[in-house]
């Protein structure tokens, strides 16, 4: 049969303890308060702490293994770093879309109406039905043209 036991409470202790336990809370509220607001907490675990990492850092890492499953699942190594559903896409005068090409970060029309794109890790040119790649860069996140 289980016995509850009685423990004894000393007034005395309470009361003196009381200031340092209101300081704690205190102290903890901040440290929420920092961890939440600034990304760090106030005290640190040991001799090194890890920072915490922002959370735009998490939301690209997660991004960025999105796109490598993705790469995976479809065999093409060469797709850049853009997810499949950014398409460069055609729409003629009755209101019909074509896509054109998928995964494009970037695209500049030329005069004569070809049309220079960038997925991030490659540039490439749409002449008509030809397509070619212009040049292998990582991160090219821009185009921009002077004619």
């Amino acid at each position: 049969k289980y016995v509850p036991t009685k423990q004894k409470s000393n007034l005395a202790m309470d009361i003196l303890m009381f200031p340092v336990r209101i300081i704690k809370a205190i102290g903890g509220f901040l440290s929420v308060f920092s961890m939440a607001f600034g990304g760090e907490p106030l005290r640190t675990g040991g001799k090194n702490p890890a920072k915490s990492k922002t959370a735009d850092e998490r939301e690209a890492f997660i991004e960025g293994n999105l796109i490598k499953a993705e790469k995976q699942l479809s065999g093409d190594a060469d797709d850049g770093i853009i997810p499949s559903d950014w398409e460069l896409v055609k729409r003629d005068k009755s209101g019909n879309i074509t896509v054109l090409k998928k995964r494009i970060m970037d695209y500049r029309l030329l005069s004569d109406g070809d049309i220079l794109y960038s997925n991030g890790s490659r540039i490439g040119m749409l002449s008509g039905n030809k397509n070619t790649v212009v040049c292998k860069i990582k991160y090219a996140n821009s185009i921009t043209v002077t004619e």
